[in-house]
This record gives structure tokens, C-alpha cells and sequence, in this order.
């Protein structure tokens, strides 16, 4: 069984059979990231024409296996005599490597459908830190009188941003979040993801504020390149990558003090011979 890309003129000519309803998804939107399509009573008839939008995978499936996959928008032929093709371009390789070895375990005898997959940039995610983190603020620095050298001032902020992401392997995104699931939506993994974003940022800021970056505190909303940078050379985002989504885009909207944090700026800015580093 697999798909077969159909021709112009035989799209034109097939469609008019009103008895094979074609499987499609229009519009999965911004929430929707994994829909199971199927017919009435479970099976694609031979011949069905199946449809690709653009920013969509279609996975064919077939009691608990995976079939044969595409990501290249346009209209499909269910062959029961064709082999698997994995279309795809750039997701070829994923296809090859991953729905090859995919099984899922305890399947509906003679179930038949088409998941179709959201693969375009999922957009407008807010995250915060619900508790400061601490930081190495270099935008005021401080003399170690043991050492006569300049060391970061010890401050704890909160941040608040938006980030956006994406269904980079949509085989490990079935196999670790959805299963065979009906639906699959933002909804259902948007607080995991707010708390795996928080891990990602608190590993980012750390490295930020370490001796060869020196970022100050305040300036963080600046280093959008440079946070994205060091998540794709550190992986700070390996758990999210593991479930086959990756972060796009990260950026930091604001950077708020703690009232501690802001009185020690505030004598260290006055220069009291009150402050001293805690």
C-alpha cells in the first residue's frame, strides 16, 4: 500500500467518481498540530485521492503501522498494489530513518486513515518565570577586594517573552506526544512546553551572564540572536527536540527586578558606602 502523486489530467478525470471521497484538511490554523482523517467505516477505498495542503504532512496508516508519508502539497492516489514512496523533500530522510521502524501497538483491526501533521511555525506562545532566577549582572560590576578583579553583581530578575515553534519530526512527535490520537492540539502541550521554555531560558540566562559573555541584566531583551545562537550550539532545547518539535523563535520582552535586586542597583548606581554585595 503507499500514495502515488497524481497527474493533472487524471485528478480531472477521477474526481468526477462522487463514490471516492476524497481526504483532505484544509486549515489546521495555529492550534491544531495533529488530526486523524478517515472515512465513515474506517477503510480507504482503493483509489481514493488524498490531499496535501501546503505546511502539511499526511501520514498513511494502516492498522497500528505507518505506511508511507508525504510533505509535498498536491493530491495523492491510495494504491493497495503501490509500494511506500516517502515523498517529502527535506523530510525524506526523516520518513526512510523513522515511520520504517514505527509501530504502534494495539491497533484497530482493519483501521485505515490519513494523520495529517501542522508543520508550519506555531506562533504568538507566551512564557514567564513565575519565580526570579538569579543572574551575574556585569552591567554593574563590582571589586573583589581578595582579588582586586571585577566580578558580576549577584542579582535575581523575572522575565516575561513569546516564543514560537515547530514540528520538525512529525514520526517522534506521534511516537513521544500524540499517539493515534483523533486530535492533537497546542492545548495539550502548551504548560509542558511553558515549563520545558523556562528550562531553555534559565540555562540560556546562565550562560549569558558567565565572564566571556557579560551580558547585564537589563540588556537581555537585546540578545534575541544570541540566545537563539546558544541554543542551537549548546542544545539547551534537547528535551523539546526529543518530541520532535523544535524552538524557532525566542524573544525576550521584558526583565523586571526584584525589590532586593533594585536596592542594590539603586546604592551602587548612588554610590553608598551602604551597599555591599550579598
Amino acid at each position: 500500500m503507499g500514495l502515488i502523486k497524481a497527474a493533472g489530467e487524471a485528478i480531472k478525470g477521477e474526481l468526477k467518481d462522487q463514490f471516492l471521497k476524497p481526504i483532505r484538511l484544509d486549515d489546521m490554523g495555529n492550534d491544531l498540530l495533529m488530526k486523524k482523517v478517515t472515512t465513515e467505516d474506517g477503510v480507504i477505498p482503493n483509489g481514493s485521492r488524498i490531499i496535501v495542503a501546503p505546511g502539511q504532512v499526511a501520514a498513511l496508516y494502516d492498522n497500528g503501522k505507518i505506511l508511507d508519508a508525504t510533505a509535498e502539497a498536491g493530491v495523492y492516489e491510495f494504491k493497495t498494489e503501490a509500494s511506500p514512496s516517502f515523498f517529502g523533500g527535506d523530510f525524506g530522510p526523516v520518513f526512510k530513518d523513522m515511520w520504517e521502524r514505527f509501530k504502534f501497538g494495539g491497533g484497530i483491526a482493519k483501521e485505515q486513515a490519513v494523520f495529517y501533521f501542522n508543520i508550519k511555525e506555531i506562533l504568538d506562545n507566551k512564557f514567564g518565570t513565575q519565580n526570579p532566577i538569579p543572574y551575574k549582572d556585569w552591567g554593574h560590576p563590582l571589586t573583589n577586594p581578595r582579588t582586586n578583579t571585577l566580578m558580576p553583581m549577584s542579582v535575581e530578575i523575572k522575565c516575561f517573552g513569546k516564543y514560537s515553534f515547530k514540528i520538525i519530526d512529525p514520526a517522534k512527535f506521534m511516537m513521544e506526544l500524540a499517539g493515534s490520537r483523533d486530535e492533537y492540539t497546542k492545548e495539550d502541550i502548551v504548560e509542558q512546553m511553558r515549563a520545558e521554555v523556562i528550562g531553555v531560558f534559565q540555562n540560556v540566562t546562565n550562560s549569558l551572564g558567565e565572564d566571556d559573555k557579560k551580558v547585564a541584566a537589563l540588556s537581555l531583551p537585546s540578545q534575541t540572536d544570541e540566545i537563539r545562537g546558544l541554543m542551537d550550539e549548546q542544545i539547551f532545547d534537547e528535551p523539546i527536540r526529543n518530541r520532535g518539535i523544535k524552538l524557532v523563535t525566542f524573544v525576550v520582552e521584558s526583565v523586571t527586578l526584584t525589590d532586593e535586586s533594585k536596592d542594590k542597583i539603586d546604592k551602587y548606581e548612588f554610590g553608598s558606602d551602604a551597599y555591599q554585595q550579598k
